[in-house]
């Protein structure tokens, strides 16, 4: 009798906590029966979504279309689904090109198709005799062959991958309408017709009908479902011209699956899954219909478009019951260095959240902050920018270890995340997720300078003589360069719009850095020619140009500011706005000489009082109605380098890699075409360094040993890829070669310099990280003044860079006479500190 009572008590004790650590329990759903989503705003919007559209609607080249509109679901790669003329396909572009191709093989009948990244993973509604199947196409990409059309023309993609067909329970076919597909690609919603809304798992291929409410075809108005459902498929919305709206909760025990025939309603044990209308007809005056329906990444928020009678369409952004909205945050600043701080003259100012952050240089006498008090906004300010930032870091697909991967170790990396999040720090998390979680009234965004790796050929050029970068023959690859990053930041910014759509976003230019004829201080002028610092200006006019017509193609304002620094820039009269090459403490580069910390990041970025320029500046400044002047004669080409217009200049700081006497091209899986020539040089002076051939995967590694017969310093590593199939590209960073890795006792003997390669037979980090004791991820970047500098102007035709390779190398003592004037520079400093003091008693 006692173990039938202890039996009884355990099992009600195991049902009660069954239930009370029951998903549903422990997580906060949507609906509940004594709450519902909160509204957080209500905006008008002057343009709606387009229909048929769930990712970024953008205007892209295809091949054999021309100019058309592209539903893009993804950016790297670029995958998405034409919208405009008669196709409706699919089409793909390689990583590092900007034209699209078709491909054949799947979603050729005019029906709606869906990829998300994260899963590689394509969702197509395809004819099946008079049904319409879901098919879900798994490693979407991986099946994917590009060919040359013989019948079509031109170059098209080939998908010879299996699909699984979305069924019931039984083996039998499910007639679809519409469906979506969640952001990380796991969950499916979709319209079964004249049965209701189910929500199909991608990885187990399970059904679930949560709802058993049905539309009428064919008996008036037909219905047009529009539906959404959340990254943890946990939550899901019913809306759409002619189909109400309803938010669904869906937890453990609600909906049944699906077997055919399918009954009209749930059978005896099931029930639907609570949902709500949040009183949505009485949230707008004239109230027609909702659409677009969109969870956030989270699974926290929910925006919805409302069309009113009157013709006005408004945006909705609703939150989980019990979330607490994070307020007070009404501007937040993303960008670069230029955004941070970087350029402060005491590194006290500067904000470290975690330890993560400290090298994002973030001061709090930046501009964002003085802007915010010269307008006198209320709430509060963030500055999330992070020195070094690209686009990746502001947002993109897939997971995110921190910026350069500084937060790579999972131990820390929650923690480091949580207080970032909630303190405003850099670097740990990407900046469009502050977005998301505070839903700012105002943002600026100032990004670019890293992506186009205009200080990366500063830091190249800083040195005697004159960089490769300034030379003709290397224009038309920068201008391309600057010019193809317009398209890749209008894409960026659209997907930011998305994510925190009731925000009024604004595009910050750059200032002027420098007059390159101006009465420059020493240093610059001996370590910087005239052309180097007129190729600087040049590259900062041209990027503006790029953003201004960024933000022109998105419906945003651009705000210039290139004359914020007038007549106090670098070379100036008075030049306190911008700082020069100063000493710091971020880089050692001669480990003989510990005491001495020669380019400090904050060289060539404004100082305190260029931010209060630039901000003082923004207060009173109006949307730029016009492109920012630049010299478009400044970047004519020469004839002889044509074929550099015809290859994509990329800067890939994290490809390239340099430590332990050795260079490492290390290019993950998916980014070149398979079957490419690469070859890797090494500049100012042209070097080859070695060859090889791109893998099926589109991976390439390369491992260099650099001879002791280079000079040290300051160079330039360059991957050249060529392919017949895809993009010719250059693959560049700057790395630093210090002395102690060279043999700084050169004999005038004309030896060639030894440069040692092999071809990795490894494909990932942790396999070049074991053949080159090289941190992949490391973001610490050594800075230099001194790099190899050639004799005179080189083609950069692969014939005429081996036969150079191949000769007699530049041995020269230049590098003792730079010791001998670096050494006297730093002991006139000395003097005229010890004069200064001298004064002062």
């Amino acid at each position: 009798m006692k173990r039938m009572v202890w039996g009884t008590v355990l099992s009600v004790g195991a049902i009660v906590l069954g239930v009370c650590l029951s998903p549903a329990s422990v997580f906060a759903v949507w609906v509940d029966y004594d709450a519902v989503p909160e509204v957080v705003s209500i905006d008008q919007i002057e343009q709606r979504s387009l229909e048929y559209c769930d990712g970024i609607v953008s205007r892209k080249v295809v091949d054999g279309l021309g100019v058309v509109t592209v539903c893009l679901f993804s950016l790297k790669p670029m995958v998405g689904q034409v919208l405009s003329g008669s196709s409706f396909r699919i089409v793909k572009a390689e990583p590092y090109e900007s034209t699209l191709y078709l491909v054949d093989g799947v979603c050729e009948h005019r029906m709606l198709c869906v990829y998300r990244s994260q899963a590689d993973a394509l969702v197509a509604r395809e004819p099946d005799g008079s049904t319409q199947r879901l098919r879900i196409h798994h490693r979407f990409l991986d099946s994917l062959e590009k060919y040359h059309s013989s019948t079509e023309g031109g170059t098209r993609y080939r998908y010879s991958g299996e699909s699984d067909p979305v069924k019931a329970a039984d083996g039998s076919k499910l007639h679809v309408n519409a469906f979506t597909v969640s952001l990380s690609g796991r969950w499916v919603l979709a319209e079964v017709r004249n049965a209701g809304t189910v929500r199909i798992d991608t990885t187990t291929m399970d059904v679930l009908r949560i709802t058993d409410r049905a539309f009428k075809y064919g008996v008036g108005r037909d219905p047009f479902q529009q539906l959404a459902i959340s990254n943890d498929g946990r939550a899901a919305v019913v809306t759409g011209r002619n189909s109400g709206y309803a938010i669904f909760a869906i937890v453990d025990g609600c909906g049944e699956p699906v077997m055919r025939p399918i009954p009209i309603r749930f059978t005896n044990g099931h029930r639907g899954c609570l949902h709500t209308d949040s009183a949505m007809s009485t949230r707008i005056e004239d109230y027609d219909y909702a659409h677009h329906p969109r969870f956030s990444e989270d699974s926290e928020q929910l925006t919805v478009e409302l069309d009113s009678d009157a013709r006005k369409t408004y945006r909705v952004l609703f939150q989980k019951p019990g979330t607490q909205q994070e307020a007070g945050i009404s501007y937040i600043a993303m960008g670069d260095s230029f955004t941070s701080g970087e350029g402060e003259v005491d590194d006290s100012w500067y904000q470290n959240v975690t330890p993560a952050d400290t090298s994002c240089h973030r001061s709090i006498r930046a501009y964002p902050f003085e802007l915010h008090t010269l307008r006198q906004d209320s709430g509060s300010v963030f500055n999330v920018a992070c020195s070094g930032a690209r686009l990746d870091d502001i947002w993109a697909e897939g997971a995110y270890q921190g910026q350069g991967g500084r937060v790579s170790e999972e131990s820390t990396a929650l923690s480091y995340r949580a207080t970032s999040l909630a303190q405003g720090g850099g670097g740990v998390v990407r900046q469009s997720v502050f977005l998301e979680e505070y839903q700012p009234k105002n943002i600026t965004l100032s990004i670019g300078g890293n992506d186009v790796g205009i200080i990366a050929k500063l830091k190249t050029c800083a040195s005697f003589g004159t960089c490769h970068w300034v030379r003709p023959e290397w224009r038309a690859a920068i201008r391309d360069e600057i010019d193809r990053y317009s398209g890749e930041l209008s894409d960026t910014i659209r997907r930011i719009q998305q994510l925190s759509p009731s925000t009024r976003i604004a595009l910050i230019g750059y200032p002027d850095p420098i007059q390159p004829e101006g009465s420059c201080d020493a240093v610059t002028r001996i370590l910087f020619s005239k052309e180097e610092r007129q190729l600087l200006r040049h590259m900062v006019q041209r990027l503006n140009v790029a953003l201004y017509e960024a933000a022109t193609t998105v419906g945003i304002p651009y705000y210039d500011v290139f004359n914020a620094t007038k007549d106090t820039q670098l070379c100036s009269a008075n030049p306190t706005s911008m700082n020069g090459l100063r000493f710091g403490d971020d880089a050692g580069p001669f480990e003989q000489l510990p005491w001495l910390r020669l380019i400090g990041a904050e060289s060539f970025h404004p100082t305190p009082i260029g931010h209060t320029y630039v901000a003082q500046h923004l207060s009173r400044a109006v949307p730029a109605s016009q492109p920012p002047i630049a010299d478009s004669s400044y970047w004519e080409a020469n004839d002889h380098m044509a074929d550099l217009e015809q290859t994509s200049l990329r800067y890939e700081p994290v490809f390239i890699q340099y430590a332990d006497s050795r260079i490492v091209f290390s290019i993950p899986a998916g980014l070149l075409t398979p079957g490419s020539t690469a070859e890797a040089f090494l500049y100012s002076e042209p070097t080859q360094l070695g060859a090889g051939v791109v893998r099926d995967d589109g991976s390439f590694n390369l491992a260099v040993v650099v001879d002791k017969a280079i000079e040290p310093g300051q160079h330039t590593a360059m991957l050249q890829v060529k392919s017949d199939r895809g993009p010719d590209v250059r693959l560049y960073r700057e790395i630093y070669i210090p002395p102690n890795d060279v043999n700084f006792v050169q004999e005038a003997t004309g030896r060639t310099p030894r440069v040692s390669s092999e071809v990795l037979g490894v494909s990932n980090e942790r396999s070049i990280k074991k053949h080159s004791s090289i941190d992949l991820q490391s973001t610490a970047k050594a800075r230099a003044p001194f790099k190899s500098v050639p004799a005179n102007g080189s083609s950069l035709n692969p014939s005429v860079l081996a036969a150079r390779a191949s000769g007699t190398p530049r041995v020269t003592s230049a590098l003792q006479w730079q010791y001998i004037a670096l050494f006297a520079l730093v002991g006139i400093i000395a003097v005229w500190l010890l004069y200064v003091l001298l004064l002062r008693k």
